[in-house]
């Protein structure tokens, strides 16, 4: 049996079946295992319960129009993006080693 399939209570993990092996796959980079494309995605375009952006990252995006980038309080190099490519869910990002959000 071919395909991939979550790993139960784990947002970046799947199994990777091919032809009879079977293959761990860790998703990195903050992305997650999107089971409807089969890939590693951001949250915000997985979208997949319980492992949604807000529900990892404890930030909403505000309900305004536009773009805008929102400072991480975990991470001073890190910022969320909130926008109409992201359906207005909050997308990860970092500043360049040695630089901070400003």
């Amino acid at each position: 049996l071919n395909g991939k399939w979550p790993v139960p209570d784990t947002c970046d993990q799947y199994i990777d079946c091919t032809s009879g092996v079977e293959r761990l796959v860790t998703c990195q980079n903050h992305l997650v295992f999107d089971d409807k494309t089969g890939d590693c995605e951001h949250p915000d375009a997985a979208n997949r319960p319980g492992c949604t952006a807000e529900e990892l990252y404890g930030f909403t995006c505000p309900n305004s129009i536009g773009q805008a980038r929102y400072a991480a309080d975990s991470d001073c190099r890190a910022f969320f993006t909130c926008g109409v490519f992201t359906n207005y869910h909050p997308r990860l990002g970092g500043c360049p080693v040695n630089s901070v959000f400003n």
